[in-house]
C-alpha cells in the first residue's frame, strides 16, 4: 500500500457519503433565476424527449462497498419501485496539485474497483433494473472537487490524459455490459471552466467505445456552464437546492421555494432541448436539511421531519414536471454501513422517506 494511500482508506467510509454533497463558497453563487429568452422557442421541440411519469428514472445511489455485497442487496432496493441502481467507482488525488489521479490499487475498496463493479453490475441487471455507471473523483483532504482546476497547462493536460484513461476504462465496461446510461464526470466545475474543449474531446473518445446514452452530474450552482451540446441525452443536476430559508418549514415554503426553481429547470431544459436528470438528490434527516442541503458530516440536530418534509415536497411540486427524466436518491448503504434510523445523514433506509419513495415509485398514472 502507497503511504499516500492510508488516508484514503482511513477517511472512505466518511467520504464516500460526503462526497456527491460537498460545497465551497468558492463555487457557489446565487440561485440564478435569470430567463432564457428563446427557451419558449424549443418547448414543442422538447417534448418529444420528455418521458410519461411512468417512464422516469427512479434510481438508488449505492455506496461502493468494502467487501462482496450479499446480491439480497439489489432484491431490496428493486422491491421498492427502484428501475435504476447508480454504482460509483473511485479515482483519487493526493491533492488539488497531482497531475494525475490514481485508479485501480489494490488497496482500494472491492465496490470502487472494476472487478467489484462488474459483479454488482450482474446482480443488478439480474433484480431487474438498469444501471447508470457514474465514476467519482476524490481528493484525500476531502477538498470540493469543483476547486481543481491547473494554472500550468502542461499539468492541466497530464491530468486530463489520466482522468480521460480513466473514464474509457468505465466506458469499456459499461459497453461490454450493454448499460444505459454513463456519467462522464461529477461535480468538476473547475475543470469544466478552465478547459471546456477538453470534454468535447473527453465525449468523442467515449463515443468510440460505448454506444449508450451519456449524461455529466453538474452541481446545482453551476449546471449551465457545462457544454451540454457535445453529445449529452441528459442534463445532470446534483440537484442539492435549498427549499427552506429556517431550520423549521413547512410544505407551503417548501412549495414556494420549488416555484422558480422549477421555472428555471424548464426553460434551461428547452433551451438545450435536453430533459433533466437529477443525478443525486436527498436531503439529510437534520434540522439544517432543507435549508442547506449541500452541507455534508455529522453535525446539526437530527431531525426526520424536515427529511420527510423534503422528500414529499419534491414528489408533490417536481415529480410530475415534464423536463424531468428521473431522479438517482442520494445514498444507499449495505449493511455493514447501515446507518441507525435516528442518524442524521442522507439515507432515507429506515426513515419515513424511505415509505415515501416506495408510494411514489409504485404509483400508477
Amino acid at each position: 500500500m502507497p503511504q499516500d494511500a492510508k488516508t484514503y482508506v482511513a477517511n472512505m467510509n466518511e467520504s464516500q457519503e460526503n462526497l456527491g454533497v460537498q460545497q465551497h463558497s468558492g463555487c457557489m453563487k446565487s440561485i440564478r433565476i435569470g430567463t432564457y429568452l428563446l427557451a419558449s422557442l424549443f418547448l414543442t421541440q422538447c417534448a418529444s424527449v420528455n418521458a410519461p411519469i411512468n417512464d422516469k428514472i427512479k434510481g438508488i445511489a449505492l455506496e461502493s462497498p468494502a467487501k462482496p455485497n450479499h446480491p439480497q442487496v439489489m432484491t431490496e432496493i428493486s422491491s421498492i419501485g427502484s428501475n435504476y441502481v447508480c454504482l460509483m467507482p473511485y479515482s483519487f488525488m493526493k491533492d488539488l496539485h497531482s497531475d494525475h489521479i490514481s485508479f485501480e490499487y489494490e488497496w482500494q475498496w472491492w465496490g470502487e474497483k472494476s472487478a467489484g463493479i462488474k459483479v454488482m453490475i450482474d446482480e443488478a441487471q439480474s433484480a431487474g433494473m438498469s444501471v447508470m455507471l457514474k465514476p467519482h473523483l476524490w481528493i484525500a483532504d476531502g477538498t470540493f472537487t469543483g476547486l481543481l482546476s491547473f494554472s500550468e497547462d502542461s499539468t492541466r493536460i497530464s491530468w486530463e490524459k489520466s482522468y480521460t484513461d480513466y473514464i474509457l476504462l468505465y466506458a469499456q465496461i459499461a459497453e461490454e455490459k450493454q448499460l444505459d446510461l454513463l456519467c462522464i464526470g461529477t461535480e468538476l466545475c473547475g475543470m469544466v471552466r478552465s478547459d471546456k474543449d477538453y470534454w468535447a474531446r473527453l465525449v468523442s473518445e467515449v463515443k468510440k467505445v460505448y454506444k449508450g446514452k451519456l449524461t455529466y452530474a453538474a452541481n446545482w450552482d453551476t449546471y449551465d456552464e457545462f457544454p451540454w451540446e457535445i453529445g449529452m441525452d441528459y442534463v445532470g443536476v446534483d440537484a442539492y437546492f435549498p427549499v427552506a430559508d429556517n431550520d423549521s418549514p413547512d410544505m407551503e415554503m417548501v412549495g414556494r421555494a420549488w416555484i422558480p426553481l422549477k421555472e428555471e429547470l424548464k426553460q434551461f431544459s428547452a433551451s438545450q432541448k435536453l430533459p433533466i436528470l437529477f443525478t443525486e438528490f436527498g436531503y439529510r434527516s437534520v434540522d439544517c436539511g432543507l435549508r442547506k442541503p449541500w452541507e455534508q458530516g455529522r453535525e446539526g440536530n437530527v431531525c426526520i421531519e424536515n427529511q420527510t418534509l423534503g422528500y414529499e415536497g419534491f414528489f408533490q411540486e417536481v415529480w410530475s414536471e415534464d423536463w424531468l427524466a428521473g431522479v438517482f436518491i442520494w445514498k444507499w448503504h449495505t449493511k455493514e454501513h447501515l446507518e441507525r434510523k435516528d442518524s442524521t445523514r442522507y439515507s432515507p433506509q429506515g426513515k419515513p422517506a424511505m415509505d415515501i419513495l416506495e408510494r411514489e415509485w409504485k404509483r400508477v398514472k
